[in-house]
């Protein structure tokens, strides 16, 4: 905690209240603020605080009860926040489906859940319908993406939604039902809120179970360490306090981040994903006007939306920076007002986050850390701006978190400064369980200690360094070998544009390390030449032994690369 100004402190208490208090105090702060600003439309705090509570009432007129799991399968757009926050003002659990889900994917999450309502669009309801069958669906609400735009945008799209049995229009519910959902008691300690799918990079996806409390206490972090505020609630309503030790502490001297926070973020994470829903939460109790992009990621349009709001701060995952700095509109666009960059969902190579130092004076680049199973965010660089953060480590932990490196073999014992092992993790975000999954939870959950299944080391100031994930680990003649380390290499190679690292069995040695690679464009490289680029730069058991170019690699929703796909 010496990391920390005095103000952040080690021991909070969070509010123990339900998820949509959030709303409810963002419309009271904020009213008539823009929320959100999408294809051409805007809609007030006030408006998403009274369309949710009519959503809620329509959910419950249709049946739908406390605990009860709702599916949201949509883009970013106005209809995900007020399913979101409908959802669960009825008591429900919001259950995130990622709108690019094959047939086969979005049958296997719909099953597990036992989900028998959805909220989707009309481009997705023919899957939905597809599949309804074989899940316990009752109901499905339809919206669209003109019902969200100007008349006049509204006109040139056209078209009905197509009607299937036992189906809603989302506007219609809107229309005809009263603000007024029924009350209902909630206990935030062990009513859950999400069932957030974990990303499935490495295998088949499990249903993280996260409570209320999970989610307000993961709220109260945020605003400690990012604005100096305290998070706390009195009669089920929330409020943030500047009480405290120290007096200037929202000034931009050292809280860039707080004086953005009060202004626009440009959103492109998917709310559907862990990072993206905590980013929707996080926005609206800090009243941030957001702009929504939704389709397909292109870092050109992002940069020039960023420049054209004056965004205050960027958040993301790696392939975003680098595609964004690599982007040939990068050289010229202005960035002037973005004051924080903050990194997380997999590992970033130090060369881009010194390079986004370099491109804008001033900007505080914080790499972060976090996983579906502890809610979001366990671990971050210092945002304020004399807090000491280091290139290529994740950071220090959270406040009321805790956190050791135990051995990967038998995880009991504990590692000493520098040596590598599995990330364990304890504190107020840790979920309740995997849905379902009595067997997995007890692996992953001991003594109250979350074995991540990342790996990672400490400094000697307590910083965390992620090297890679357990699963990912290649043993080669019972060496272990890292992937990321290899990728890393990789990417400093001028022809690579991306880049993944597998093991591919081989009898006798176990596993080799095989790299896919994408050149960038007009740029060549040879197999061998990347394997040769390998010798002066990495242990000989370590190097890449196969190379295998594609025009590009599996990503999911937040762009992790897909490995278990290049190891199939």
């Amino acid at each position: 905690m010496k990391r920390f100004p005095l103000w952040v402190y080690e021991d909070l208490d969070y509010p123990e209240v339900a998820v949509p208090a959030i709303i409810r105090y963002a419309s009271k702060m904020y009213p008539d603020k823009v929320a959100t600003i999408y294809s051409g439309s805007s809609v007030t705090f006030g408006e998403y605080e009274e369309a949710s509570s009519r959503l809620a009432t329509a959910l419950a007129d249709m049946g739908v009860k406390k605990g009860d799991r709702v599916a949201l399968m949509l883009p970013n757009c106005p209809q995900f926040i007020i399913g979101y926050f409908g959802i669960l003002k009825v008591g429900a659990v919001y259950l995130p489906i990622s709108p690019m889900l094959t047939g086969r994917e979005l049958e296997y999450q719909l099953s597990y859940s036992g989900a028998e309502t959805i909220i989707t669009s009309d481009l997705m309801a023919p899957l939905v319908e597809k599949v309804r069958g074989k899940t316990e669906l009752k109901r499905m609400i339809i919206t669209g993406e003109a019902d969200y735009s100007p008349p006049m945008l509204v006109a040139l799209k056209g078209g009905e939604k197509k009607v299937f049995p036992n189906t809603y229009d989302f506007t219609s519910l809107l229309r005809e039902y009263p603000p007024t959902p029924p009350e209902v008691e909630i206990d935030p300690r062990e009513d859950l809120a999400h069932i957030q799918y974990t990303g499935g990079t490495t295998g088949t996806p499990k249903g993280a179970m996260i409570t209320h409390y999970n989610a307000m206490a993961c709220m109260g972090q945020n605003v400690n360490i990012h604005t100096g505020g305290r998070l706390i609630a009195e009669n089920r309503e929330l409020s943030i306090t500047t009480e405290g030790p120290k007096p200037k502490r929202f000034e931009d001297r050292e809280y860039p981040s707080y004086v953005g926070m009060n202004s626009i973020a440009v959103t492109i994470t998917p709310y559907f994903h862990t990072y993206g829903i905590f980013s929707l939460t996080y926005h609206v109790l800090m009243g941030v006007t957001q702009v929504l992009l939704a389709g397909r990621f292109d870092p050109g349009l992002l940069l020039r939306e960023i420049e054209r709001w004056g965004a205050g701060g960027i958040v993301g995952a790696p392939l975003l920076f680098t595609a964004m700095i690599n982007h040939p509109y990068f050289k010229e666009c202005d960035l002037s007002t973005v004051k924080t960059i903050s990194c997380g969902s997999a590992p970033i190579t130090p060369d881009i986050l010194e390079a986004w130092e370099k491109a804008i004076p001033g900007v505080i680049v914080s790499e972060a850390y976090g996983l579906t199973e502890a809610t979001f965010g366990t671990h971050t660089n210092p945002t304020h701006r004399s807090g000491l953060r280091k290139i290529g480590s994740v950071g220090i932990p959270f406040n009321n978190m805790d956190c050791k490196i135990v051995d990967v073999e038998t995880g009991e014992k504990e590692m000493g400064v520098g040596e590598a092992g599995e990330i364990c993790i304890k504190g107020p975000t840790i979920m309740k369980g995997y849905w379902k999954n009595p067997e997995e939870t007890r692996n992953a959950l001991r003594e109250g200690w979350l074995y991540t299944g990342d790996i990672g080391y400490f400094d000697e100031d307590g910083y965390l360094y992620i090297v890679d994930r357990k699963k990912d680990m290649i043993i080669y003649k019972g060496y272990n070998v890292f992937p990321t380390e290899l990728e890393d290499v990789l990417f400093t190679h001028p022809a690579v544009a991306d880049c993944a690292v597998v093991g591919k069995p081989m009898p006798g040695v176990g596993e080799i390390p095989k790299a896919f690679v994408v050149l960038k464009p007009g740029a060549k490289a040879t197999a061998e030449e990347l394997i040769k680029f390998y010798e002066q730069r990495v242990a000989p058991y370590k190097k890449v032994r196969e190379v295998e170019f594609r025009e590009s690699l599996p990503k999911s929703g937040v762009f992790k690369t897909l490995k278990r796909e290049l190891r199939e």
